[in-house]
């Protein structure tokens, strides 16, 4: 139904920086660095944690926490007190129902949150919905979410002088953009602009159909450092097709999802031109993966992920979109 190519068409190794909401990996089982921000002695016997939910935010009573061989229930807040000391890089399992298990190391502070992942919800969130759209396998780390640079503050789409002409497009254009930031709260600001700023997360829309092939009607073409999106280009084999809700769907893509094997979903991979707009359950699924590291592999474990900063590579990946 759809394919994808990854390329490397430049290798670097650059510094980059994460935390625990996300950041740069280093190897698929890189040691937690000592330079974390916490010290060994901030997760002392009678401190709490606290587990919620990564839709509401609402506690989750009764999920099983397991903290190196020590298990603890969440109560009625969903918090739960330590009975004994812990180090920083401790492992810690969470188990709830409802939610995916959640794998992942003590970082960042005395009272942690820990946001589970649903795997139901009003918004028709699945299992088989987090797999194929959340963990997809387009990168070149099978199951592994992917996401916007970290500490990225804004980001541009820059149409080219054909399509600004366009005022139909340019409306197009536009709705998506407001409709990306009201799903991103703030955390990252999408701009439209002409001009964007040197050295910024810039994403290019650009008509050019002897860059596509067949049925192909739009390409996302992603760049990387690590795991982090860090810009990328959109191609359209026309106007009329930068018109359509294939703009939201090619701008999806730049925010992490893959695609959907439903036809009622924006995502999915064979644009019908009459998908106004993203459903509710993409809507959570981009707010859920901004809430976690690049990288976080399948089922919702981050532990390979350091919060040191690390070595990445830049590289670059397609995907294409069909009529």
């Amino acid at each position: 139904m759809w394919r994808t190519r990854l390329g490397f068409p430049l290798l670097l190794f650059v510094a980059a920086c994460g935390d625990s909401g996300g950041g740069a990996v280093t190897t698929p089982t890189p040691a937690v660095s000592a330079a974390t921000t916490v010290p060994a002695s901030d997760f002392p016997s009678g401190s709490s944690l606290r587990v919620v939910s990564g839709e509401t935010g609402a506690p989750v009573v009764g999920a099983e926490v397991r903290i190196g061989g020590t298990m603890l229930t969440s109560d009625a807040d969903g918090r739960v007190t330590l009975t004994s000391n812990f180090s920083t890089g401790a492992l810690v399992d969470i188990t709830a129902d409802g939610f995916l298990v959640r794998q992942t190391l003590l970082r960042n502070g005395f009272e942690p949150i820990f946001r589970l992942i649903p795997t139901e919800s009003p918004t028709g969130i699945t299992p088989d919905f987090i797999t194929e759209v959340m963990y997809h396998d387009s990168t070149a780390a099978t199951r592994a979410m992917i996401r916007i640079q970290p500490g990225t503050a804004m980001a541009y789409v820059a149409p080219t002088e054909q399509i600004r002409n366009d005022p139909r497009a340019m409306e197009t254009i536009r709705n998506a953009v407001a409709t990306i930031n009201t799903i991103l709260r703030g955390e990252v600001v999408f701009e439209v602009t002409a001009s964007p700023p040197e050295g910024a997360v810039v994403f290019g829309l650009l008509i050019d159909p002897n860059e596509l092939g067949g049925t192909v009607i739009g390409q996302a073409r992603r760049d990387f450092s690590g795991w982090n999106i860090v810009g990328g280009t959109v191609i359209y084999d026309s106007i009329e097709t930068v018109r359509t809700s294939a703009t939201d769907h090619e701008l999806g893509h730049m925010l992490g999802l893959g695609h959907s094997a439903s036809i009622a979903d924006v995502m999915f991979p064979f644009q019908r031109r009459n998908v106004e707009t993203y459903a509710p359950r993409e809507r959570l699924g981009i707010r859920l993966i901004m809430s976690r590291p690049a990288f976080n592999r399948e089922p919702d474990n981050d532990r390979h992920v350091s919060d040191a900063r690390s070595l990445s590579m830049h590289w670059s990946e397609v995907i294409d979109c069909y009529r």
